[in-house]
């Protein structure tokens, strides 16, 4: 139901100004995501964008349009890499 409710909210007329997820998520709700207009994103783990064949960059940087955007990508823990 939750996630029901959520997908509703993507697609309204009105969409939220941030939506926080994580991959799994992102990648099931693709569709929906595709209609938000992005302005910036900022992307964890984004290590695992390097290899371009993956379903995770063909996701996020080709069908839901955010190689078009201006964008912050993260990677490691610094702290916990020492």
């Amino acid at each position: 139901a939750d996630r029901a409710a959520a997908r509703r909210r993507l697609s309204a007329a009105s969409p939220p100004d941030i939506v926080l997820a994580s991959f799994e998520p992102v990648l099931a709700d693709a569709p929906e995501l595709r209609a938000v207009a992005w302005s910036f994103a900022v992307i964890d783990e984004a290590h695992r964008l390097k290899n371009r064949a993956s379903s995770l960059y063909r996701c996020l940087l080709d069908e839901l349009g955010l190689g078009g955007v201006p964008r912050l990508l993260l990677t490691g823990t610094p702290m916990q890499n020492r």
